[in-house]
């Protein structure tokens, strides 16, 4: 089993990029690590003030 991992950072709006808060999210139940990463592919990336980060990590 594995589970997908996905921490989200929040910048603050202005002229200084200052990290207002993170956030990490798990979502377990995947039986393979290409469903996990298939997954993953969806959530990674970029957005207004936001940087998400998406890791499987595998479970017993």
């Amino acid at each position: 089993m594995f589970t997908l991992i996905v921490t989200s950072i929040i910048y603050a709006a202005g002229p200084q990029e200052r990290i207002e808060a993170i956030d990490t999210a798990s979502i377990s139940g995947f039986e393979t690590v290409e469903l996990c990463e298939a997954a993953a592919k969806t959530i990674g990336g970029q957005a207004l003030n936001v940087e998400r980060q998406a890791v499987c990590v595998k479970t017993r």
